[in-house]
């Protein structure tokens, strides 16, 4: 009888060890499902986050790349130098940069709004470019330059009898309202604005996947939970079944017994990396964001505020109380042809130090262009004329005595106040007034805007 009773227990226990190892493997094998499933979405939500944002700099080129070649065919049509026309048309055929951001957006998001107003921005940089072309052609007639040494573009682009039969004057004039009439600047905040909406489509998609990431994350945790509070039961239920089939007639064998008593850890070491995997993936996240708004309102050279930046913030400041300065390095594409481009960086970084130091910490320092600057100084008003020119004098006298072993180099600053009288709707071209004055009698220095009269300081 005991003996009967012996071999029962001896199958019950080898029917229990067969089952609770049946269910304990498949509770680990779903488990490692649960960790790979975790693993696959991480990946490719860090895929799409990566996509994404490469999408949203693209976006933000294609803006870039259209105020660039305004930049190169208004300072054409202003100078008559035919280095900006040759840099206009390496953007376009060589840097591509307009037509890069589309093709990448359309390589994953071609049917998305974001593509679509990315789109409508391209077509509408294109139809810029054909007003910037009769705008270049005109200026070569006007300075009876032959068109025969620009690019096949503008030989092909035919003037109108109309354009023709103007005086060069006339055609400088009319070639300079072709960038600055309010057609040209209702296009350009279009291009703008479809730009924008692009980058919102798809900061907000990413939003959108790395919250739907983040709950599928959640809910996988939740599951490592119950999991682990399953292989518990099934660890207690081990145990106590053990005892009670095998203690008893084992009571001296107790000490063996606890000794091959042994709880899993899988489920907790998977837990902890699966916890370690989503603070990382935040962090990323977090980190991702803080650069995406820094390098899209900075300047990548000299720190400062960007020319996207400048615009933003002209809008947004009181123009009751501001002024503006608009600042040009004097001859700095000679420094470049002479030192070098490296010589050239160092000296635009000097530049944006020493307007940092000499304005208030209030105030708004830009790099708006190559060698370009501009300060927004707030509260401001034209009583505080004798202080902006004295920083003005300081620092060029700091810049003509370098003691770093640059080259000597010395600014040419417009300036315009928003309680000035006489002047246009426009602060910037009030202040870009006073500059042009500045550098048309003999640079190093600054003009104050007053009534159509600009006061050129050396």
């Amino acid at each position: 009888m005991d003996k009967e009773r012996s071999g029962m227990r001896a199958i019950s226990l080898k029917s229990l060890n067969i089952i609770m190892s049946v269910m304990a493997g498949a509770v680990a094998l779903f488990m490692l499902y649960v960790a790979w499933f975790s693993f696959s979405n991480f990946n490719v939500m860090m895929e799409s986050t990566q996509r994404h944002i490469e999408s949203q700099r693209h976006a933000a080129n294609l803006l870039a790349a259209s105020d660039f070649l305004t930049e190169q065919v208004l300072s054409f049509a202003l100078s008559g130098d035919k280095a900006y026309v040759d840099s206009y048309f390496s953007e376009v055929k060589g840097n591509q940069r307009r037509d890069n951001a589309l093709k990448n957006l359309e390589l994953y998001f071609s049917h998305s709004e974001a593509y679509r107003h990315l789109k409508k921005a391209m077509d509408r940089s294109n139809i810029l470019m054909d007003r910037e072309c009769r705008s270049m052609r005109l200026v070569i007639e006007a300075l009876g330059q032959d068109v025969a040494d620009y690019p096949d573009v503008l030989a092909r682009h035919r003037l109108s009898n109309r354009d023709q039969m103007l005086s060069s004057t006339e055609k400088l004039a009319l070639a300079r309202s072709l960038l600055t009439d309010e057609e040209y600047g209702s296009l350009k905040g279009k291009i703008r604005a479809d730009v924008m909406r692009s980058i919102d489509m798809l900061t907000a998609e990413t939003q959108n996947r790395q919250e739907e990431s983040t709950e599928t994350l959640h809910k996988v945790m939740v599951l490592q939970f119950v999991l682990i509070g399953a292989l518990l039961v099934l660890a207690f239920f081990f145990v106590a079944a053990t005892s009670l089939l095998v203690v008893r007639p084992l009571r001296r064998s107790v000490d063996l017994m606890l000794g091959q008593r042994e709880l899993p850890e899988d489920g907790a070491y998977e837990l902890k990396y699966l916890a370690r995997t989503y603070n990382r993936l935040f962090r990323q996240n977090k980190e991702h964001h803080r650069q995406l708004a820094y390098e899209a309102e900075h300047d990548p050279l000299t720190g400062l505020y960007n020319r996207t930046s400048f615009d933003r913030m002209r809008e947004v400041h009181d123009k009751r109380s501001i002024a503006l300065l608009l600042v040009d390095v004097d001859e700095f594409k000679s420094i470049n042809d002479t030192y070098g481009h490296d010589i050239g960086d160092r000296i635009l970084k000097k530049v944006a130090y020493k307007l940092l130091s000499i304005f208030r910490e209030e105030d708004f320092v830009f790099r708006i262009g190559g060698d370009e600057f501009a300060v927004i100084m707030v509260y401001a008003k034209s009583e505080l004329k004798q202080v902006v020119e004295r920083k003005i004098l300081e620092c060029n006298r700091d810049l003509m005595a370098p003691e770093d072993g640059l080259p000597k180099v010395s600014l040419s600053v417009g300036v315009a106040f928003s309680d000035r009288k006489g002047g246009s709707d426009s602060i910037y071209k009030d202040a870009d007034k006073a500059l042009y004055a500045v550098k048309n009698r003999g640079r190093n220095g600054v003009a104050f805007f007053e009534g159509g009269q600009q006061e050129p300081q050396a």
